[in-house]
C-alpha cells in the first residue's frame, strides 16, 4: 500500500498550501483527495477537502484561501486517498498547529502539546456536574441513561454534562412482526412479514441514541431522574429543529456508586404519561359503534375539525402542565376566531357591558374575550350551565368563568413570554402570579401548586372537549 511519508501546511498572503508526499507514486491516479478536520475545545469538526494535483519537485499540491481566524488552528490529516479511491495509508498522526505569524504550520511536540491543551480544556468544560433544583453540595452524584428514538446523530456529541451517542444496530421495535405476524396467522394469512426485514425498516426509520447524564447532584434519585428528564427534553426540542423531526424518550435508567464507587444501577423508568383515559369500556367510555361512526363521518367532511382534533391530541400528549394549558387555550382561541365575530361585545350575568381599565369594553378581539365567549357558546348549544366550565369546590367557592379564562389567559401569556409559568430563575412571581397560584394550589388535593395546576388543566380540557364535541354534532 502507498504510503504518506511527509505533509505540511504553508500559509502566506491568506492563501493555504497544502503538501502531500508519498513513498511510491506508481499506480497511483491523481489528483490526491484528502480531508482536514479542526479540533478544538468544543470537539472535532470537519476543515477542508479538496483535491491536490501532481507538481514538479515530486509532490502534490493545493492552494487555496483561507480564513482569517482569532485563535491559532489545530488541523489533522483524517484521510488521503488517489482518483480510483484507493486509500493512502498515514502512518502516524498529522497535526498541523496554525503559527503565532504566517509561515510553516508548526508539527511534532508544539502539535500535540496544543491538542492535550485542547483536550483538558474540553473535558473541564463538558464533564461537569449539574446540580438539580433545592440541591446542595452534601447531596450524592448520580447519572442518567436515557433510551431516545427518531433521532439520527452519526457520532457522539457532548453539551456541558450530557452526550448523545448514536446506536448501531437497535432492535427496538422488532416486537412489531412477531406481533403482526400473530394476528396475521389468526385471520389465515398464509405469507408473513420477514423479520430481518421488518428490522432493517425499523433501524432506518426509527434511529435510535443514548442521552447520558454523566453527573447530576440531587437529594434522592426521584429528584435526578425528573431533573434529567425535563433536560433531555429540553434538548430534544432542540435537536426537532435541528434535524428536522420529533425525537422521543422511550425510558431510562438511574444510576449511582455502591460502597468502592463501581456504578450500580438504582432504577428504571418509562417516559410519558400513562393511559388517563376511560377505564371502563362500551357505551359510556366512547366505545359507542354509533357515536363513534356519525363523529368519524364529521371529521370526515370537515378539515377544520380534523385540524382542530390533531391539536388536541397534541396537547394531550404534552406532560407539562404550563404547555398543555397553553396548548388547549390556543386552540380555543384559534375556534373562537373563526365561530365568533370580532366587534361581538363581552357582558356580564346582568347584560351589562364588561368595562376594561380604560373604560372601553371588552370584544372578541381580545384572546380572553374570544374564549368567554365560545365558551358561552358551547354551553348555550349544549345545554349547559356556564358554571360547567369552571372549578367549582365547596371549600373554594364558585368561580365565575370570566376569571377562570382569566386565570387561562395569564398562565398562557406567561408561558409565550417566557417560555414556562415558573418565573425564570432570580426573578420573584409577580403579583398577578402569585395571586394565581394561590388559587390554583387551593384547588389540589393536598394543597400543592403541581396538583393544583393539574386542576386547572382539567377545566379548560372539559370546555375544549365540550366543543369538539358540539363541532363533530354540527352545534357549532
Amino acid at each position: 500500500m502507498t504510503s504518506l511519508v511527509k505533509s505540511s501546511l504553508q500559509s502566506n498572503d491568506s492563501l493555504l498550501t497544502v503538501s502531500l508526499f508519498l513513498d511510491n507514486d506508481e499506480g497511483v491516479t491523481g489528483p490526491l483527495h484528502f480531508t482536514l478536520s479542526e479540533h478544538d475545545e468544543i470537539g472535532i469538526t470537519f476543515f477542508m477537502s479538496a483535491a491536490c494535483e501532481r507538481v514538479k519537485n515530486g509532490g502534490w499540491e493545493f492552494k487555496h484561501p483561507i480564513e482569517p481566524s482569532d485563535r491559532r488552528r489545530l488541523l489533522h490529516l483524517v484521510q488521503v486517498s488517489d482518483a480510483r479511491e484507493q486509500v493512502i495509508q498515514i502512518p502516524e498522526s498529522q497535526l498541523f498547529f496554525e503559527p503565532t505569524n504566517e509561515g510553516t504550520w508548526r508539527g511534532g511536540d508544539e502539535a500535540e502539546a496544543e491538542l492535550k491543551r485542547i483536550s483538558d480544556a474540553h473535558e473541564e468544560r463538558f464533564s461537569v456536574i449539574l446540580t438539580a433544583d433545592n440541591s446542595d453540595a452534601s447531596d450524592p452524584v448520580y447519572a442518567s441513561i436515557v433510551l431516545v428514538d427518531n433521532l439520527l446523530v452519526t457520532a457522539r456529541r457532548r453539551i456541558p454534562g450530557m452526550a448523545v451517542i448514536p446506536i448501531t444496530g437497535s432492535t427496538l421495535g422488532s416486537d412489531g412482526s412477531q406481533v403482526l405476524n400473530s394476528v396475521l396467522q389468526q385471520f389465515g394469512y398464509k405469507s408473513l412479514i420477514d423479520p430481518d426485514q421488518w428490522l432493517v425498516n425499523m433501524q432506518r426509520r426509527r434511529p435510535a441514541a443514548i442521552m447520558h447524564v454523566e453527573k447530576i447532584r440531587a437529594p434522592t434519585p426521584q429528584v435526578a431522574v425528573a431533573f434529567s428528564r425535563e433536560l433531555v427534553r429540553e434538548f430534544l426540542d432542540l435537536m426537532a429543529l435541528k434535524r428536522g423531526d420529533t425525537p422521543r424518550i422511550i425510558g431510562g435508567v438511574i444510576g449511582g456508586t455502591d460502597s468502592e464507587g463501581a456504578p450500580q444501577c438504582l432504577g428504571s423508568w418509562m417516559d410519558g404519561s400513562q393511559y388517563t383515559g376511560n377505564l371502563i369500556g362500551g357505551f359510556t367510555a366512547g366505545e359507542d359503534p354509533h357515536s363513534i361512526n356519525v363523529h368519524w363521518q364529521a371529521a370526515r367532511n370537515d378539515p377544520r375539525i380534523r385540524l382542530w382534533l390533531s391539536l388536541y391530541a397534541d396537547a394531550l400528549s404534552d406532560e407539562r402542565w404550563d404547555y398543555r394549558l397553553f396548548r388547549c387555550f390556543n386552540l380555543l382561541e384559534g375556534i373562537a376566531t373563526q365561530l365568533i365575530p370580532s366587534k361581538k361585545k363581552v357582558e356580564d350575568a346582568a347584560g351589562k357591558p364588561r368595562l376594561k381599565v380604560d373604560g372601553k369594553p371588552y370584544t372578541a378581539q381580545e384572546a380572553r374575550s374570544k374564549v368567554y365567549l365560545l365558551a358561552l357558546l358551547v354551553a348555550e348549544k349544549n345545554n349547559q350551565a356556564a358554571s360547567n366550565f369552571t372549578y367549582n369546590e365547596k371549600r373554594d367557592g364558585q368561580v365565575d368563568l370570566w376569571e377562570e379564562v382569566n386565570i387561562w389567559v395569564s398562565v398562557r401569556n406567561s408561558v409565550a413570554h417566557t417560555g414556562s409559568w415558573a418565573s425564570p430563575k432570580g426573578q420573584s412571581p409577580t403579583t398577578r402570579q402569585s395571586d394565581i397560584e394561590r388559587v390554583m394550589s387551593k384547588r389540589g388535593h393536598d394543597g400543592t401548586l403541581a396538583s393544583g395546576a393539574w386542576a386547572t388543566v382539567r377545566v379548560i380540557r372539559t370546555v375544549v372537549e365540550s366543543t369538539l364535541f358540539a363541532a363533530l354534532q354540527h352545534r357549532i
